[in-house]
């Protein structure tokens, strides 16, 4: 646009604030931060990395809900996913004050977390916990480990809100399946995204979550 005012030359730019000009050290929230990253499964098959990523992501947002905590949801934190770091070294390339990491596996129905929590700081290690629960569970164990780390933190957790269990396995796999596919630029994976939701909702009537990603279709 400045092109079009005849000789005047557009201003300089203002200098760089100290943290825009080192973006390595941002200026921290008076929050404490925790990053979560995606936990691990020890099956290597598509199915079950798709299944430990949708685990992740109900975990990431049930700790979401918690007060006086800026929380890095596993989407945020996928820079580091490609990396073999320790804790400690996540949580100083996230810039988070604690890092919430686990292993999960899906045997015959059931879900077993384990999940550890470590101070960035000093790398130490909080506490690490075993969650076993049927599928229906899933709403559980994310409850769980907010309490957990709400009390290893000392902050207040946050209300449990009163849900009902996530829908079959079957559906909640179809929707998981559908996500990954509906924000495609390839017009052909997003039909094919769009009828895995589809199912989801013909499986699950009441899927709420499935149908609102349909929507966006």
């Amino acid at each position: 646009a400045w092109r079009g005012r005849g000789d005047q030359r557009p201003t300089d730019p203002p200098a760089p604030s100290a943290s825009e000009a080192n973006p390595t050290t941002p200026a921290r929230a008076d929050k404490p931060s925790l990053a979560v990253l995606r936990f691990t499964s020890e099956q290597r098959a598509p199915v079950d990395v798709l299944v430990a990523d949708g685990v992740s992501e109900e975990i990431s947002d049930r700790l979401a809900r918690m007060p006086g905590m800026l929380v890095l949801s596993v989407s945020a934190t996928g820079p580091v996913l490609s990396r073999a770091l320790a804790p400690r070294q996540a949580a100083n390339l996230l810039h988070a004050n604690y890092v919430l990491s686990g292993r999960f596996d899906w045997i015959e129905g059931r879900l077993k977390v384990s999940a550890e929590m470590w101070e960035a700081r000093t790398g130490t290690r909080l506490w690490t916990k075993v969650f076993d629960r049927p599928w229906s569970g899933l709403y559980e164990i994310g409850d769980a480990i907010a309490v957990e780390v709400a009390s290893s933190l000392g902050t207040g957790a946050a209300d449990r809100t009163e849900r009902r269990s996530p829908p079959g396995f079957e559906a909640w796999l179809a929707y998981r399946q559908g996500l990954q596919s509906k924000d495609s630029t390839k017009p052909e994976v997003v039909l094919s995204g769009r009828a895995m939701l589809e199912q989801a909702v013909l499986l699950a009537e009441g899927f709420a979550e499935a149908r609102v990603a349909l929507a966006d279709t």
